[in-house]
């Protein structure tokens, strides 16, 4: 159903703004405590067992000669960019702030992978929004450096989370448009649970996570699995059926917004150089989807 969004529409586009903006300050906050690795492994189990209910539910709408696809989003989607967002923003290398809003480049980029590769269209609008929109990621990751808010070399892995989650869209859109939006993530997480599970054991993840000086990060690693991933990725799908995907889409305006606020109150780093990158992102932004 698409339809033009009503009050609810909206509230659920700012609740999903929040759940996704907020996610970069928990990452942070996850490892102080957990490595990168079993950060990720952490919070990727938590959301494929969240995931199971609703994969025996839709397991006879699963195409599963498609399985190499959904294995690429497994990989694309969520494993390698997690951890890519928690190896970057360990140690304040990206600010979580800077990190969110160098996320917001998904549909910039998107839009890019998707006209090389995947024989999408290309406005001159659009690829002036592309255009300025990817200046303000260089103008990010080159002047951030001496800020105390971004390491160089760091932001760069944001990008490629970033570009990451591009190829992700990409690939839903050209081969697994056709499966229900839920089964994708649950039949994801399954076909990726025993990579998952392993990690948990095998990078330590459980000892650390019993240690009840552990808890505020075992807490935030929570939080991101069963908000950031499953409730989020839910209500996401929900709301691209209510509504349509350009309005669906315009959470990304959000990202920035949450990600510089939580940033700042918790003590970050906040000036010109960030404000005019993530001003050129979304605007950026908002060109490409004219």
């Amino acid at each position: 159903m698409n339809q033009e969004p009503k009050f609810t529409d909206w509230l659920i586009l700012l609740l999903l703004g929040l759940m996704w903006g907020s996610g970069f300050f928990f990452i942070k906050k996850s490892v102080t405590t957990f490595d990168p690795v079993q950060m990720t492994f952490l919070r990727m189990s938590i959301s494929t067992l969240l995931y199971l209910p609703m994969f025996a539910l839709l397991f006879k709408k699963i195409d599963w000669s498609k399985w190499k696809w959904l294995i690429m989003v497994a990989i694309c989607g969520y494993g390698i960019p997690n951890f890519f967002f928690a190896l970057a923003e360990q140690n304040d290398r990206v600010s979580s702030g800077v990190a969110g809003v160098l996320n917001s480049l998904v549909p910039l980029l998107a839009l890019t992978i998707g006209a090389i590769f995947f024989g999408a269209s290309a406005t001159r609008t659009k690829v002036l929004g592309i255009v300025v929109g990817l200046a303000g990621a260089i103008w990010l990751v080159a002047f951030s450096g001496g800020t105390s808010t971004a390491q160089p070399a760091y932001a760069i892995l944001c990008v490629l989370a970033a570009t990451m989650y591009a190829v992700n869209a990409n690939i839903i859109g050209k081969h697994l448009r056709h499966f229900h939006p839920v089964a994708v993530g649950a039949a994801a997480f399954f076909l990726s649970s025993p990579i998952y599970f392993f990690g948990v054991w095998q990078s330590g993840a459980l000892n650390v996570m019993w240690e009840p000086s552990h808890r505020g990060s075992l807490g935030a690693i929570v939080y991101l699995a069963v908000v950031s991933t499953v409730v989020a990725n839910v209500l996401y799908t929900w709301l691209v059926q209510r509504t349509n995907p350009v309005f669906a889409t315009s959470v990304a305006y959000l990202f920035p917004i949450v990600s510089l606020a939580l940033g700042t109150l918790d003590g970050e780093q906040l000036g010109f150089i960030q404000l005019i990158g993530a001003g050129l992102i979304l605007i950026g932004l908002y060109l490409a989807r004219k």
